[in-house]
Formats: C-alpha cells, sequence, structure tokens
C-alpha cells in the first residue's frame, strides 16, 4: 500500500476490516513512512470473491479503501487415504536416424528409464528406423538400439506407434499408398508384432528376421 499525506506527520497504523471465514491477514503498518503491505492468506481453502475494507489512521483521522478479494484454491493431487494412484507419467520416444543411438550414447539412459517406471511407454518410428526397406529388405538394428532398453526396462508393453510406413509404399512425393486395399501395410504392421512378440518372421524363401533377445 502507498499511502498519500497532507498535513499529517503522526505514525499510521493499518488493518483491514471484517474478514471471510479461514482468511487471515498479517499487516506491516506505515509507521512513520509512507508505505506498508497487506498479506491475505486463504486457509480455509474455500474460493469465492470478497469485498472488504483497508483503514488507515493516524490516531486523529482514519481513512478507508475498498479491495476485492479474489480467493484461489491450491489443488494437491494424489492418492486419498486408503486409496490407490492409478495414473502414472509415462514417457515416449521419436526413434530415427537422429537419436537412434540415445541408449548407447548414454549408458545411465535405460536404469534411469527404469527407476521412472512408466506405464506404456510411446515409441513414434521414422525416417531411416522404419525397419523395412523394400517389399522383402528389413533390418531392425537402428530400432533395436532403442526398442530392446525400452523393453528391458519396467515397461514390458510399450506403445509402438507407426507414424509412418516404408517409404516404397508410397506413390512418389505423396502420403498416397500404391496399394490401395493396404494389405501391403497391414503385412508390414503384422511382421512388426511377430518380430518383437514371437521373436521372428519369414520374408519369403529362407530369410528370417529374428528379434535380438
Amino acid at each position: 500500500m502507498t499511502v498519500t499525506r497532507t498535513g499529517s506527520t503522526a505514525a499510521l497504523t493499518a488493518s483491514v476490516g471484517v474478514l471471510p471465514a479461514g482468511v487471515t491477514a498479517q499487516v506491516q503498518s506505515p509507521g512513520s513512512g509512507n508505505s506498508g503491505s497487506i498479506t491475505l492468506t486463504n486457509a480455509s481453502g474455500t474460493p469465492g470473491s470478497y469485498s472488504l475494507t483497508v483503514l488507515v489512521t493516524d490516531g486523529t483521522y482514519t481513512v478507508t479503501q475498498p479491495l476485492t478479494l479474489t480467493a484461489g484454491v491450491t489443488a494437491t493431487v494424489g492418492p486419498g487415504s486408503g486409496a490407490t494412484f492409478m495414473e502414472q507419467m509415462s514417457t515416449s520416444f521419436q526413434v530415427a536416424e537422429w537419436n537412434a543411438g540415445f541408449f548407447q550414447n548414454y549408458s545411465t539412459a535405460q536404469p534411469e528409464l527404469n527407476t521412472l517406471n512408466p506405464h506404456h511407454t510411446r515409441m513414434q518410428v521414422m525416417s531411416q528406423a522404419i525397419p523395412q526397406t523394400a517389399a522383402a529388405t528389413w533390418d531392425f538394428s537402428m530400432l533395436d538400439g532403442t526398442v530392446q532398453p525400452i523393453l528391458q526396462s519396467s515397461d514390458h508393453n510399450p506403445e509402438f506407434q507407426v507414424a509412418y510406413a516404408p517409404g516404397f509404399m508410397y506413390v512418389n512425393g505423396t502420403t498416397n499408398f500404391t496399394d490401395p486395399t493396404f494389405q501391403e501395410f497391414a503385412g508390414y504392421a503384422a511382421n512388426l508384432v511377430r518380430y518383437y512378440n514371437k521373436g521372428g518372421f519369414m520374408t519369403g524363401g529362407d530369410a528370417v528376421c529374428v528379434a535380438v533377445e
């Protein structure tokens, strides 16, 4: 608060009129100066808007100033008594050539991920990390550099987000599939499942893709 004096040189005392239930005021009066402060605390946690009056007196004269108090609440998220906190923070990885060596470059990352105890880690696979490059050509080496450390963490059921299909499945320069029935893409998605859930798959003839354990 700032007080403008006219004639008076006495010490000034400030106070607040009737306060709402649960609200307290800590007052620092101006005294012989021209400024002070009032700190209002809403200890009850009851929100609302209240009309208050600030009073300043020099012992002879008293002036008042209206004040509007908007009281809010602070929310604390967590389990209540006897309850179980079911929501857990998750995390995600975008797997591509620019960060494929993350777990190899930072040796403490996998143990820290395990400590985080993530729930359904998301992996968005794109660019050169997409393992299929041609109809019968697969290379999981870049993708495995991220997927395997995640699978070895406390989250054994990560979410695999297929952000893009292999490049050869698109019409050049577009996002349209060359196969309008989507069977080619469905085969790609099925083989991803076979590789990580079943341990491998056949790519035709004697070629086999086997997941790294």
